[in-house]
């Protein structure tokens, strides 16, 4: 994940809590089976990868529009960054901010 957002520890953590809540029903067993860990792994991914995934890319994409450095690439960007409503960023914003655990 490019740095671009500062998520990198964020989805580091929820990779955490989430590998957490689709392990925690196996920390009672000696010898979990391996089909159940499998499982369990892959409810894992199915929760994780679309969000990290859309937040890796929408990283890529605001590093993109950041570090561009022909003049007229910038000042095209700087004019449409003054010109989009507050509310349209702070949507952007929550959109990577919102997360709920899995229940």
């Amino acid at each position: 994940m490019t740095p671009n957002l500062g998520q990198g520890a964020n989805q580091a953590l929820e990779d955490a809590a989430v590998l957490v809540s689709v392990l925690a029903p196996f920390l009672e067993q000696t010898q979990p089976s391996p089909a159940a860990l499998g499982g369990a792994l892959a409810q894992y991914d199915r929760a994780r990868r679309p969000r990290a995934q859309a937040i890796a890319a929408q990283s890529r994409r605001a590093g993109r529009i950041a570090q561009a450095s022909s003049w007229p690439v910038t000042a095209v960007r700087d004019v449409a960054m003054r010109a989009v409503p507050r509310r349209v960023l702070e949507r952007a914003e929550l959109s990577v901010q919102a997360w709920e655990p899995l229940p």
